[in-house]
């Protein structure tokens, strides 16, 4: 299952290793993973059955598969966060620079938005029927609850193994 997904994301195990690192702080049952990991030669981790990894620890490759992807997400949004804040005084200065010039007046206009000189548009808007709303409402329900990702995993995978 891992090593599909790994093929179908076009991901590395090693850089998939990496982010289940990160997993280890959502959830202690990754670490022994992580340690076994730890303790092969590259070749060996190279070879390794990933889901036979997990498996030998008690844990679902589908909820590996999950909480590692969980993590990731988590750790990319961080990230990208800290390197827009990290660079954002040059790229103020550098619109700032621009908006100086003859031909910078895209970059006046959209200084002066964010400091509230101009109006910033408000676009189109789209309304929209909350269906799930409603039939709460109407079923003083939820609706039907989503597929876990577990089971979202595990259906890609039965529908890989029938392409073969």
């Amino acid at each position: 299952m891992i090593s599909s997904l790994l093929r179908l994301g076009k991901v590395c195990r090693r850089e998939f290793m990496e982010l289940a690192r990160l997993a280890v702080q959502s959830d202690a049952k990754l670490a022994p993973i992580i340690a076994d990991w730890d303790r092969m030669k590259p070749p060996l981790q190279n070879a390794v059955d990933l889901d036979a990894l997990c498996e030998a620890r008690g844990v679902a490759p589908a909820h590996f598969i999950a909480v590692v992807g969980e993590a990731e997400a988590k750790f990319r949004d961080t990230i990208s966060i800290f390197i827009a804040a990290f660079n954002m005084p040059d790229v103020i200065a550098a619109s700032v620079r621009a908006a100086k010039k003859k031909t910078g007046v895209a970059d006046r206009k959209m200084l002066f938005q964010h400091v509230g000189f101009l109006p910033v548009p408000r676009g189109k808007q789209l309304r929209m029927l909350n269906h799930a709303a409603v039939k709460a409402e109407v079923n003083k329900g939820c609706g039907d609850p989503l597929p876990s990702f577990e089971a979202t995993v595990a259906e890609i995978e039965e529908s890989l193994k029938d392409d073969k």
